[in-house]
């Protein structure tokens, strides 16, 4: 068995935090939708006009990032683990993390 050097903190601890912050955000802005002045663009079964589509989208999208971030910690932990010798470990653990919410 191989033994990795223990480091002072748990790796990733930030960057999990920053994730599980962006879900629970994620969580309260849909929890308050139904009171928003979109609700009714929301509960379309057809298309609808441009902004429909619009307000539904984001909707979509904040509902994918709630249910996906939680489900992502995993790959922080690890991309957090492979990144944090690296100078520029902050921006490479961000542009990590857009990558992974851009598939």
């Amino acid at each position: 068995m191989i033994s990795q050097p223990r480091i002072g903190r748990a790796p990733g601890r930030a960057a999990v935090a920053w994730t599980l912050m962006g879900a629970a955000g994620a969580w309260l802005l849909l929890s308050g939708l139904p009171l928003s002045p979109l609700r009714s663009s929301l509960h379309r079964h057809g298309l609808g006009q441009g902004g429909d589509q619009l307000a539904f989208l984001g909707a979509w999208l904040l509902m994918v990032g709630a249910m996906m971030l939680p489900a992502s910690l995993d790959f922080v932990r690890a991309l957090h683990r492979l990144v944090s010798r690296h100078s520029h470990s902050g921006l490479l653990l961000a542009a990590g993390i857009g990558g992974f919410g851009l598939v």
